[in-house]
């Protein structure tokens, strides 16, 4: 009797469904929160045929019935800083994100197969009981470890483990992975090898130098920038399904993206590209700004211009590459004449940079800075500063420092510039020369060989035009022939192009 009106006082006063439904639970999650005693928080789990009962810091368990469809949004009032959640065997989603928690034990709640608790102040994870996860999302805590390997989650498909403070390396082989999100932490390595089919991988704002995606052909989205990443390694027959690459901030010298013809976004601002090789279709944006590129990377049809642009400003274009050097400062040697404006030995190459939309314009700079525009000559009898053949040009006067702008008819509004050089005259160089006589020193230039004779024996020095000596020795009657690399050296106060 005692016992009947014991269970009948319990029922009418609801303790029988707060406290019976946990005999047959199965799973149990903790939460702890730094929210206030008196606050509301939502978590949502997925719908099961097993209520749901939870302990909102009092140690009292309030049943919540199942709704037919859907998940099961919970809301409830804190009675106290922890919160404790039991559910049945097929207990699989738990979304426990912006609940300022600071503690979430889930290793007594193995099938779990989605978790969600971003947003929060996790200093720490035990997810060794958790193998059966296929989706983590984990973003924005402060964890310092949290191993992510396919022997601990062998069916991931899906992590995100952003703005927290990981270190080390990231290496997961399992073959469901698709998407990754690891930014904004410390990673040092990060390996995708096993990975066919990864189709969004975001690894900005970490410290790997280096990322291979030979394997991962499927990717459609991929972010790395803020890495001070120097290489990126894409395959030999390209990322053909890929529609985004970020890659700003890094230290990259060359990327070529020209087989990905799904590109729509390209964003490789900020590196060290000299080289970038984009696909033949039409981009939707494209930011390679703070570079050191020219107009020869652009689409050279209007009708295939990216929609939104971002291309300047440019580092200056080296123009140096292969010249002289005197006194520090590079430099060429002003041409004699017009006619003769068209031998290299003369001339600074910039056909590489030439198109029938470019236009270079050439400016002198004198000792206080003063820019002066230079006048292109069209002829030998018009007054003109320098001839251009073809992309190579070749001045008439010395000048202190030149250098040239680049515009385009097509990208209209955008100078790119070139790096400054000097003009000098040959014999203001310091180059040294034979002490014999000029009509009886004979030189003749073969393939890569120099021969030199001279009717009585005479101490001779070989060149280069920067008045750096490659070759001395006595020369007479008999001849002497130099093998030399080709270039142009002055021998005897003759300038001689092998």
């Amino acid at each position: 009797m005692k016992k009947n009106k014991l269970m009948v006082a319990v029922l009418l006063a609801g303790g029988l469904f707060a406290f019976s439904p946990t005999m047959a639970q199965d799973q149990t999650v903790k939460l702890v929160t730094s929210k206030s005693v008196g606050d509301e928080i939502t978590f949502v789990v997925n719908r099961t045929t097993t209520p749901y009962s939870v302990d909102w810091g009092d140690g009292e368990f309030v049943e919540v019935p199942v709704p037919e469809s859907g998940n099961l949004t919970i809301t409830g009032q804190l009675k106290g800083t922890t919160v404790t959640i039991q559910g049945g065997t097929y207990w699989d989603l738990l979304t426990c994100s912006n609940l300022g928690l600071t503690s979430l034990d889930v290793t007594a709640a193995p099938n779990l197969h989605s978790l969600y608790c971003q947003n929060n102040s996790l200093t720490t994870l035990d997810l060794s009981n958790s193998a059966a996860l296929t989706d983590l999302n984990a973003a924005n805590n402060q964890l310092t470890e949290l191993a992510i390997t396919a022997a601990a989650f062998p069916d991931l498909e899906n992590v995100n483990v952003a703005g927290n403070q990981l270190s080390g390396q990231f290496a997961h082989t399992g073959a469901n992975l698709q998407h990754v999100n690891i930014s904004d932490n410390a990673y040092e390595r990060a390996y995708f090898t096993s990975n066919a089919d990864l189709d969004v991988l975001k690894c900005g704002g970490n410290k790997i130098t280096s990322l291979s995606m030979i394997r991962n052909t499927a990717i459609s989205v991929l972010t790395c920038e803020n890495n001070g990443m120097t290489t990126l390694t894409i395959p030999s027959a390209g990322l053909t399904n890929l529609e985004q690459i970020v890659c700003n901030d890094n230290k990259l010298k060359t990327l070529n993206l020209s087989l990905s013809s799904n590109l729509n976004g390209v964003s490789c601002s900020n590196n060290e590209l000299t080289s970038l090789t984009l696909p033949d279709t039409k981009l939707y944006s494209l930011d390679c700004s703070n570079n050191t590129l020219t107009f020869n990377v652009l689409p050279a049809s209007r009708n295939n211009a990216p929609e939104h642009l971002n291309f300047a400003p440019q580092n200056p274009y080296d123009a140096t590459v292969g010249l002289p050097v005197y006194e520090g400062i590079s430099y060429v040697v002003k041409a004699p004449s017009y006619a003769e404006a068209t031998s290299s030995a003369y001339q600074v190459d910039l056909s590489a940079l030439t198109g029938a939309t470019i236009v270079f314009t050439w400016y002198s700079v004198d000792g206080d800075g003063n820019n002066t525009k230079l006048t292109a000559g069209t002829s030998a009898t018009k007054p003109n500063d320098y001839r251009n053949s073809g992309g190579k040009f070749a001045f008439f006067n010395t000048h202190d420092k030149v250098y040239a702008e680049m515009t385009s008819r097509i990208y209209t509004g955008i100078t790119l510039t070139t790096t400054e050089f000097s003009v000098r005259d040959e014999n203001s160089v310091g180059i040294g020369s034979t002490t014999a006589d000029n009509d009886a020193f004979k030189l003749l230039v073969g393939n890569g060989t120099l021969t030199m004779s001279n009717v009585t024996a005479v101490k001779t020095t070989v060149y280069t035009v920067d008045g750096k000596a490659v070759w001395t020795g006595t020369v007479d009657a008999s001849g002497v022939t130099v093998n030399l690399s080709k270039g142009v050296y002055v021998v005897n106060g003759k300038k001689v192009m092998l």
